[in-house]
């Protein structure tokens, strides 16, 4: 095919996250300057927001796809497409690891992590210990992913798309 994509599917798939700036980066392309990708809350109910900088906006159709080993920033960045009705999700219900942990180190060497605040997706879905669940629900063992003939994920999310471009 010749020309730019007509639309994208983005694999995060066996994806355990990583940091939170490439996950709010990555939102970005997808959103309007300044649009909440993921709000944090800690003990004492305080609430900070983390917004896209991108110019963003791409403007086609895009797919997410996630398994129950997509975690953390892999999660924050399909719950915040998915909320800001860029994208559709594909897949399995994902990990659930929406924690902020801090460590506490001893002079013993030994140390404490201690849960400081939990990720919320923007419209306010806690994303620890419930994961996301894909309104395309396609169940499939993770050692199948990139395996054209098995990932019946791929397929199903190659429908997804050709469906939002209007194909058959």
């Amino acid at each position: 095919n010749k020309g730019p994509p007509k639309g994208i599917i983005l694999d995060l798939r066996n994806n355990g996250g990583g940091y939170i700036d490439a996950a709010v980066n990555v939102v970005g392309q997808f959103t309007q300057p300044g649009s909440l990708v993921v709000y944090t809350m800690n003990r004492e109910k305080e609430r900070r927001d983390y917004r896209s900088t991108s110019r963003g906006g791409v403007g086609i159709p895009l797919v997410v796809m996630v398994n129950r080993y997509s975690a953390s920033a892999s999660e924050i960045t399909a719950g915040a497409l998915r909320d800001h009705k860029v994208a559709a999700l594909v897949g399995e219900k994902s990990f659930g690891k929406g924690s902020v942990q801090q460590l506490y180190p001893f002079q013993d060497n030994s140390a404490l992590k201690l849960t400081i605040a939990r990720f919320y997706s923007p419209a306010g879905h806690v994303i620890d210990h419930k994961g996301l669940v894909p309104e395309h629900a396609v169940p499939m063992e993770p050692r199948f992913v990139g395996k054209m003939d098995k990932d019946v994920q791929i397929h199903k999310a190659l429908k997804v798309l050709k469906a939002a471009l209007g194909e058959s």
